[in-house]
């Protein structure tokens, strides 16, 4: 029956793999969510072909001197058919949207009933739970959550991929050497592109420490019930200096990744300055010899200039797969912990003869370490027993275990010593779910669930409440 959950560290999955954990997510909860990727990607990767299809067209009519009709068909034709493929394009995403935003309430649904399957000293304090509250954090991110993430730049990824090979196609027609050559430029801008990220990465834990202080401090000097403690005790100075401390360290990062990211932008505009222009000089010379016309001279810098821009829309949807991957890792790992067995057990309440007696034999109980500090002991050497029909009062000062004891004996805690019996038997020995049967526990900390008075007691839906 029990369970050790003690990882704490996430496990790192490659991309891909954190896109499968999601595809064989939607396969299972919602389905058509793959599909409209799927049409998505397809209608993403024709689009721009069509585009840069039209100005060739027009300009290929007026050299060959159409009629006015003809001209008007063909052309006219090209624009439904991109104002279609626009306008289907356009309902796939709002339909998509829609339907894995109602999948990100479904996840926090999973996470939920996961936690309900935990150990429940795992869920009350420690790494679980702070790996708990960090997942539901992401996922509550809306269109910044992974699962939003995810869906929206792979997709965006498998677009600027498919595009990038069908302009290589009509690049390829133009002159095999010249595509080698973009096909070099592109690869370095994907390297300098790399370093970017993998700089913009190192500052990321820097980053969150500093964001860290900057919203503790804002929030404590938003905190209206501090506002008298700050009056009497003069702390109006040392808390400003704290909020200018907290913004100086976010300008500093700020500065620090303006200057990379100008660094990096220099050396693209280059790149594209130079790939421009020999592009531009070569389908010159090309047009001049009439080796191109002026509508391929068109179609081709086009493809050229889309080239590249792909790689960059490549680079930045690999950059947010990234961040998302990170994150979904976290949400994997909780997914993945180990469950606490309910159905174990070779006994059964309904043997138990009432009333029932109680006994803590010899049982060291204490919390777990947290960090460097060392768990609180609670219970050494325990012994107690409850008598059937016996009325008990627990008295003692707060932190002395009144509660502890309880919670041990409903089995929400485990004994690090000794043993708990009921009748005679170990607790261990019931089914987790029959042996919560036993007990009706009223704690310090009561809950008090969003619903009427009425389903709050029966556990019931309000049309079944008499």
């Amino acid at each position: 029956m029990e369970t050790e959950n003690r990882q704490t560290k996430p496990k790192h999955h490659s991309i891909i793999s954190d896109i499968w954990f999601f595809v064989r997510f939607y396969r299972r909860e919602e389905p058509l969510v793959l599909l409209l990727c799927a049409i998505e990607i397809i209608l993403g990767a024709f689009m721009p072909l069509l585009m840069i299809y039209l100005p060739k067209n027009a300009i290929d009519l007026v050299e060959q001197r159409t009629d006015i009709g003809r001209a008007v068909f063909v052309l006219g034709g090209y624009s439904l058919l991109m104002m279609f493929v626009f306008g289907l394009k356009s309902g796939i995403q709002d339909g998509k949207y829609n339907l894995y935003n109602t999948q990100r309430s479904n996840i926090l649904g999973i996470f939920f009933l996961k936690s309900l399957r935990l150990k429940y000293s795992d869920q009350e304090a420690g790494e679980i739970k702070k790996l708990y509250w960090q997942v539901c954090g992401t996922m509550q991110g809306g269109d910044w959550s992974p699962s939003s993430q995810m869906v929206n730049d792979t997709v965006n990824l498998c677009i600027n991929i498919l595009s990038f090979l069908l302009y290589s196609t009509v690049l390829v027609y133009l002159s095999i050497p010249m595509f080698i050559i973009l096909l070099v430029l592109a690869f370095i801008n994907y390297g300098i592109s790399m370093c970017h990220i993998k700089y913009e990465e190192t500052l990321r834990d820097e980053r969150a420490s500093a964001q860290k202080h900057f919203y503790c401090v804002q929030n404590a000097m938003g905190n209206v019930y501090g506002a008298k403690d700050i009056r009497i005790y003069g702390m109006k100075k040392w808390m400003l200096g704290l909020r200018d401390h907290a913004i100086g360290e976010l300008r500093k990062l700020a500065q620090k990744s303006k200057k990379k990211d100008d660094f990096y932008e220099r050396v693209g505009l280059i790149l594209s300055a130079v790939r421009n222009l020999g592009a531009y000089v070569y389908l010159l010379y090309q047009t001049a010899a009439g080796s191109v016309s002026v509508g391929e001279f068109v179609l081709y810098f086009g493809a050229i200039t889309g080239f590249s821009e792909f790689i960059n829309s490549i680079m930045g949807a690999f950059a947010v797969l990234r961040g998302a991957a990170n994150n979904t890792d976290y949400i994997r790992q909780y997914l993945e912990l180990a469950e606490e067995n309910r159905q174990s057990g070779n006994r059964h309440i309904d043997q138990l003869t009432f009333p029932l007696e109680i006994s803590f034999q010899h049982v060291d109980f204490a919390y777990q370490s947290s960090g460097d500090e060392e768990g609180k002991a609670i219970f050494k050497d325990l012994n107690l027993t409850i008598h059937g029909g016996e009325k008990l009062a627990l008295v003692g000062v707060n932190g002395a275990g009144k509660t502890t004891l309880v919670k041990l004996l409903c089995g929400m805690y485990e004994p690090d010593a000794g043993q708990i019996l009921i009748n005679g038997i170990n607790r261990n020995e019931f089914p987790r779910e029959e042996l919560y049967q036993l007990f009706s526990a009223v704690f310090q900390e009561t809950v008090i669930f969003p619903f009427t008075v009425g389903e709050n007691l029966a556990m019931d839906r309000v049309e079944r409440v008499r």
